[in-house]
C-alpha cells in the first residue's frame, strides 16, 4: 500500500498505483467475496486509512504533516470520499450524502474531534457499501 513521501503528499504516478490497485481490490473482492461482506475503509480509502489512524499526539496536531494533510482533506479531489472514487470530485455532484461526508471530514479534522471523525468514517463506510458497492460492482 503506498503511503505517500516523506511530507505525506502523493504524487501523480503514486496516486495512479493507488488506483490502479484499490481497483484491484475492488475486483478480487468481488471475485472471491461472498457479495454481501462489506468494504472497510483500508478498502476504499486506503491513504486516507492510514492517515486517520496516525497518532494524534500534541506534537502532530502541530506538525508540517498535519498542516499538509488538512489541505488535501479540504480539497474535493483530495480527501477521503475523493480517494475512494479515484480522487475525483465527481462526487460532489453525483451524491449528496458523499458531498456531505466529505465536508464533516474537514470539519472534525480542521478542529480535531477524533470521535466525530471515527463516526464520520463509520458513517461513510456504511453508505459507500449500502450506494456504491453494488454500482462498482455491476
Amino acid at each position: 500500500m503506498i503511503q505517500g513521501n516523506d511530507h505525506g503528499l502523493i504524487n501523480y504516478e503514486q496516486q495512479q498505483q493507488q488506483i490502479k490497485k484499490q481497483q484491484e481490490r475492488l475486483q478480487y473482492h468481488n471475485q472471491y467475496h461472498h457479495p454481501q461482506q462489506p468494504l472497510s475503509l483500508s478498502d476504499i480509502s486506503p491513504t486516507w486509512d492510514i492517515r486517520l489512524k496516525e497518532k494524534q499526539s500534541h506534537l502532530f496536531l502541530t506538525s508540517l504533516t498535519r498542516l499538509r494533510w488538512l489541505f488535501e482533506i479540504i480539497h474535493p479531489k483530495k480527501c477521503v470520499v475523493a480517494e475512494a472514487y479515484g480522487f475525483s470530485s465527481s462526487y460532489t455532484n453525483n451524491c449528496a450524502e458523499c458531498a456531505r461526508i466529505g465536508n464533516r471530514f474537514s470539519l472534525y479534522f480542521a478542529i480535531y474531534l477524533p470521535k466525530k471523525i471515527e463516526e464520520n468514517q463509520q458513517r461513510f463506510v456504511k453508505h459507500w457499501n449500502e450506494k456504491h458497492l453494488k454500482i462498482q460492482c455491476d
